[in-house]
C-alpha cells in the first residue's frame, strides 16, 4: 500500500512543529546538518507517538526517490545531512479490562529468558520458568482484596499487554503499577505507552488515586523511556537495589502526579539556530505564614537587552546534587531563607535561543521557616542587581504581566505564571 512521504529539512522547532501538525498518516523524513539536533527532535517525535524506523547519514544515497527530491530543492548529490525516517503516527485501539485466568498462558509466552523475566517481576517469583498456574495462583491469593487490580490490554488481535495496580496506603491515595509487560511482537509501536495512558485514566477517574508510582530497573532502558513518554518522572528519593541473578540491580522509582504541571515551551522571541547545551534548574514559589510570596527582582542590561524582571528564586543544579538539596541551597543564597519543601509543582522545558540553551526547570512549593543572611554571587550583585520582592498573589500576577514589556520578560511570564497559579490553587484547597 502506497503512503505519502513528507520531507522536512532542518530539525528545528519550526520543522518539528510542521512535522507533528501535518505528518499524521505519512512517512516522515526529517533531517538536519547537526546530528545532535536531529537526535533531539527524533526523541521528541518518538515521545509524541511517531516511531523511528531508520537512521542514516546520507539518506540521498540510501533512498533514491529522496535523493532526486533533494536535488530538486537545490541540495547536492552528496547530502551531508543526518536523517531520521518515521513511520506514520500509530493510533492503537487498545482497551483495558480486568485480568482473566485464561490470559496467563499468553502472558507466559512473551517471556523468553530469565533475564527478561527478572526485569519484569524482580524477585516476586522464586523460580523460573513460571507457568500460567503460577500467575493465577498469585492473583487468586488477592481475589478478595479491594486494593489489588490485575488488568489486561487487548485490541482486535487479542491480548497484547498486562499489568497490575495496587494501593500502597490505607487511604488508597497512592496506586502502584507493576508487572507491566507487552507482547514482544508489539513492542516499539506505542502499545506500552497507550496501555499506561489507559491505566492512568482508570487510576485517577475510577479508582480516584492521587498519585501513581512504579519501579524500573536501570538495566531496562526501553521500559524507562516508555514510562517517561507516558508522563512518569523520577521520584526524589534514593533508588532501591534488588539482588537478582547474583547481581545488585538498581531500581529507579518513578511517579506520575497529576498535580505536577508539565509544560514544553518554545522561544518565540528570538529565532532558533541550534541548541548546544542543556541546563537543569531548580526554582520555587516561596510563601510565608502570612500569605506573602517571595521573588527576586533582576535589573539587567546584557545580550537579552535592558530589562527589569520578576522571577522565582533558583538556579542551576550542581554536579552530584539532588533537587531538594539544590533548591534549599539556592533559596538560602538568593533570599536568605531556610524553607520547608511542601511539594513539587511542575517541570517546565523552555529555550533561550539567543544563547542556544535548553532549560529544564523543576519547580517546588516552599514555606519559609526563617530568614537569615543572603549569599549572592558577584554577578548576581553587579550584573543582575538582585533584590527580594515580597508580594501578595495578585500583586505578583500583576508584576509578571507588567514585565511582559520586554522580550525576556515575556518568556519568563509564560514559564512562571502557570506555576504560580498552580501553587495558589494548591494553597487554597
Amino acid at each position: 500500500m502506497k503512503k505519502d512521504v513528507m520531507l522536512v529539512i532542518g530539525a528545528g522547532q519550526i520543522g518539528m512543529a510542521i512535522a507533528r501538525r501535518v505528518g499524521f498518516g505519512k512517512k516522515i523524513i526529517l533531517g538536519d546538518k547537526n546530528i545532535d539536533n536531529a537526535r533531539t527532535v527524533a526523541n521528541i517525535m518518538n515521545d509524541a507517538g511517531y516511531f523511528s524506523g531508520l537512521y542514516c547519514e546520507n539518506v540521498g544515497r540510501t533512498i533514491p526517490k529522496v535523493n532526486s527530491n533533494l536535488k530538486a530543492l537545490g541540495f547536492g548529490g552528496s547530502v551531508p545531512y543526518a536523517f531520521f525516517v518515521f513511520g506514520e503516527k500509530f493510533r492503537t485501539m487498545l482497551r483495558l479490562r480486568p485480568y482473566k485466568s485464561c490470559d496467563a498462558e499468553t502472558i507466559v509466552s512473551w517471556i523468553k529468558d530469565e533475564y527478561a523475566f527478572r526485569q519484569w517481576c524482580a524477585d516476586r517469583y522464586d523460580h523460573y520458568p513460571i507457568t500460567a498456574s503460577d500467575i493465577n495462583d498469585q492473583y487468586n491469593s488477592h481475589s478478595e482484596d479491594d486494593w489489588f487490580y490485575p488488568m489486561t490490554a487487548f485490541d482486535e488481535s487479542g491480548v497484547v499487554g498486562h499489568m497490575i495496580m495496587r494501593f500502597t496506603d490505607d487511604a488508597k491515595s497512592v496506586l502502584r503499577f507493576g508487572f507491566i509487560i507487552v507482547n514482544v511482537a508489539k513492542r516499539n509501536h506505542g502499545y506500552g505507552k497507550e496501555m499506561l495512558h489507559l491505566a492512568l485514566r482508570f487510576a485517577f477517574e475510577i479508582l480516584k488515586a492521587r498519585m501513581v508510582t512504579l519501579g524500573v530497573f536501570e538495566n531496562n532502558p526501553a521500559a524507562y523511556h516508555c514510562y517517561r513518554s507516558a508522563g512518569f518522572r523520577e521520584a526524589q528519593m534514593e533508588p532501591g537495589y534488588y539482588h537478582v541473578m547474583g547481581e545488585a540491580w538498581k531500581c529507579i522509582e518513578m511517579e506520575y502526579d497529576p498535580d505536577v504541571v508539565r509544560l514544553e515551551l518554545q522561544d518565540t522571541e528570538w529565532p532558533f539556530e541550534f541548541t548546544d547545551h542543556d541546563r537543569t534548574i531548580v526554582r520555587a514559589i516561596v510563601f510565608d505564614d502570612a500569605g506573602f510570596f517571595y521573588f527576586v527582582r533582576a535589573e539587567r542590561d546584557d545580550e537579552f537587552g535592558r530589562a527589569t524582571l520578576i522571577e522565582t528564586s533558583g538556579g542551576g543544579v550542581e554536579e552530584g546534587e539532588d533537587l531538594i538539596a539544590a533548591i534549599k541551597r539556592e533559596l538560602k543564597e538568593e533570599l536568605g531563607a531556610d524553607v520547608e519543601v511542601i511539594c513539587k509543582l511542575g517541570i517546565v522545558s523552555d529555550y533561550y535561543n539567543l544563547i542556544h540553551r535548553h532549560n529544564v526547570n523543576n519547580y517546588f512549593l516552599c514555606r519559609v521557616v526563617s530568614f537569615g543572611e543572603k549569599h549572592l554571587t558577584r554577578d548576581e550583585i553587579d550584573s543582575f542587581h538582585l533584590s527580594t520582592l515580597r508580594l501578595t498573589y495578585n500583586e505578583a500576577v500583576c508584576e509578571y504581566e507588567k514585565r511582559r514589556e520586554t522580550r525576556l520578560g515575556r518568556l519568563i511570564a509564560n514559564r512562571e505564571l502557570p506555576i504560580l497559579r498552580k501553587a495558589w490553587e494548591i494553597m487554597n484547597r
